[in-house]
């Protein structure tokens, strides 16, 4: 739209004394906003925090307005304790009018200092087998004293892979008393180290207990085989069987190897070998070929897992042609 007056041509030469009319813009009313802010939550603590949220609406209604809303805090300095306001502000943007919310208080307290603690533990015995196990039990108490302290505590077993140490697995224990205790956690062949960590919880600081190193050595076993049948024939054949048991006398697991010799030219000459896996101890090889001649045979039971490896005696029998 033109302005209410307008030039055509070019007259600043030819009549240079031409005063032009004044325009006059008429100013836009702005739309006035309101602001309002909630103070959702705040939480004690150095540093401490404060949440809060609101909104920016035009004029009275409940259509909402488009920008940007600042959140000042301000501090209360001098005190014994810090105290804190907010507010919203919405400066004037756009085709908006300025605005800001009430002012909201809040107080944010120091949190105190955590009591410090001292965790102890005590390796009370272990004990070899498939798996071993260990035992394990200790105290966390305020620091300085006999006082004891409240909470979970956490026994952390590591094991040496490698040459270096490697955590495998933790026991957690609810503080009795300050008092905790593991029974017969199962831990495999190997050198381990364990020892008790408190977290930091509650009002608590976290402490740890030293590393106690300790040792399960393989399970001794002991293998046996007997010769239960041989038929002649070319070739011949011969069962076998027989346990791998534990020093204590309770079955092993794991695989057994039946080797036979056969002697060639004067000596003992390994042939071939029949491998079975044990079930509850036992194992057997039944109707296995053989040649004519003079043969031994005796059961292997490598070191495998948590046990040692045993060999029974050798048994010998003579294959006969028919």
């Amino acid at each position: 739209m033109r302005p209410a007056w307008s030039v055509i041509g070019n007259f600043a030469r030819q009549h240079p004394w031409i005063q032009l009319p004044a325009v006059h813009i008429c100013p836009t009313e702005s739309i006035p906003t309101q602001t309002y802010l909630t103070l959702d939550s705040y939480q004690d603590g150095a540093p401490g925090t404060a949440s809060v949220s609101g909104n920016v609406f035009r004029d009275e209604g409940c259509a909402t307005a488009d920008g940007t809303v600042n959140v000042n805090f301000d501090k209360l300095e001098g005190g014994a304790w810090t105290y804190w306001r907010a507010r919203a502000v919405f400066p004037a943007q756009g085709d908006y009018s300025t605005s800001e919310s009430n002012y909201h208080d809040f107080e944010i307290k120091p949190v105190p200092a955590p009591v410090p603690t001292e965790t102890f533990l005590t390796l009370d015995s272990y004990q070899n087998g498939a798996p071993g196990t260990v035992s394990v039990s200790g105290h966390v108490f305020v620091a300085g004293g006999t006082t004891p302290a409240t909470g979970t505590v956490n026994v952390n077993f590591d094991k040496l892979e490698g040459g270096a140490w490697t955590y495998k697995n933790t026991a957690s224990r609810t503080l009795v008393n300050g008092y905790y205790e593991v029974l017969n956690w199962a831990v495999g062949v190997g050198q381990w180290r364990v020892r008790a960590v408190f977290p930091a919880q509650g009002n608590y600081a976290s402490s740890a207990s030293n590393y106690h190193e300790f040792s399960i050595q393989p399970v001794a076993t002991n293998a046996f085989i007997t010769i239960n049948q041989v038929l002649p024939g070319q070739p011949g054949h011969v069962s076998v069987s027989g346990h791998v048991l534990r020093a204590n006398g309770t079955p092993a697991m794991g695989t057994v190897n039946v080797n036979f010799d056969k002697v060639e030219s004067g000596s003992w000459t390994y042939k071939d070998t029949a491998s079975r896996t044990l079930v509850n101890g036992y194992y057997e090889v039944l109707n296995w070929a053989v040649g004519v001649g003079q043969w031994r045979v005796r059961a292997v039971f490598p070191a495998q897992g948590d046990y040692s490896g045993s060999e029974s005696d050798y048994h010998e029998f003579v294959v006969n042609a028919r």
